[in-house]
């Protein structure tokens, strides 16, 4: 992955350096940025980057076949960026709890959606999330939380009383969690794919009378629900096919060096 997106700088963990010896990159610890950070104040100059640069790159998992790094471009994610901290009300005071692993996109929202709002980004320890996740949410004072279904099962309203808005994705949303959750915070049902950035819809302020199933509204993308045998757009108020996903929202595509094609 490394060589496919043509890596020449790498920010880690002093305790992975080890790891990365003999790599075509150079390693770099992010203790010994934040200590040089901290002794040198001079302002940076920052390179002028355009809508359709690169942001960031995803890869896939490769479960199925070599991992396919996806492209996502500055001018998608600051669309979708303004999108989510709409919806969800995102601003300086709130404080956003980033439980997704970086290896997954939806850390990049938790990541950029601070940046954007000025909000404060809670980043636990791995020890913090696997197994205090409970506590560490609430000692934090998180506001805002982007989950799984099955991960916000670990969690009670009772003890993480600062959560303010839940976003729930990834999974189908249980009805059980919806009886918990729907009358002590906003909660929002989110749905997403690999080839777009972040959120593709949002369902904002779930609750008992509101159909599980329902992913909401367009985060940007523009979505048609059409008939799986011969791709024509269905109409109606009551209606199942495949949901197709295009407009601007859409990645880059594929780097070509991975073998993927857009």
């Amino acid at each position: 992955m490394l060589g496919a997106a043509e890596v020449q700088y790498l920010v880690t963990n002093k305790e992975y350096m080890d790891e990365f010896q003999g790599a075509a990159v150079d390693a770099i610890a992010l203790e010994d940025i934040i200590r040089a950070g901290e002794n040198n104040h001079a302002e940076v100059p920052l390179e002028r980057v355009t809508p359709s640069d690169a942001a960031f790159i995803m890869f896939t998992s490769g479960s199925t076949d070599v991992p396919n790094g996806i492209v996502q471009t500055h001018g998608v994610l600051l669309g979708k960026v303004q999108g989510i901290a709409n919806h969800v009300k995102l601003c300086p005071a709130s404080r956003i709890f980033q439980s997704a692993s970086f290896s997954f996109e939806v850390s990049m929202g938790d990541i950029f959606c601070a940046f954007y709002a000025g909000s404060v980004l809670c980043v636990p320890s791995e020890e913090q999330r696997l197994n205090h996740l409970e506590y560490t949410m609430q000692t934090v004072r998180v506001t805002h939380a982007f989950l799984t279904p099955s991960t916000a099962l670990q969690i009670s309203p009772a003890v993480v009383q600062s959560l303010q808005f839940l976003m729930l994705g990834g999974e189908k949303l249980p009805a059980s969690l919806v009886e918990v959750w729907a009358t002590r915070v906003v909660l929002c049902n989110i749905y997403r794919t690999s080839e777009t950035c972040i959120w593709d819809t949002i369902k904002v302020g779930v609750n008992n009378d509101t159909e599980v199933g329902k992913i909401g509204f367009s985060l940007g993308p523009i979505l048609q629900i059409v008939d799986p045998e011969n791709l024509r757009v269905i109409t109606g108020s009551e209606i199942s096919g495949e949901l197709l996903i295009g407009g601007h929202s859409l990645a880059a595509g594929h780097l070509a060096s991975t073998g993927a094609k857009d």
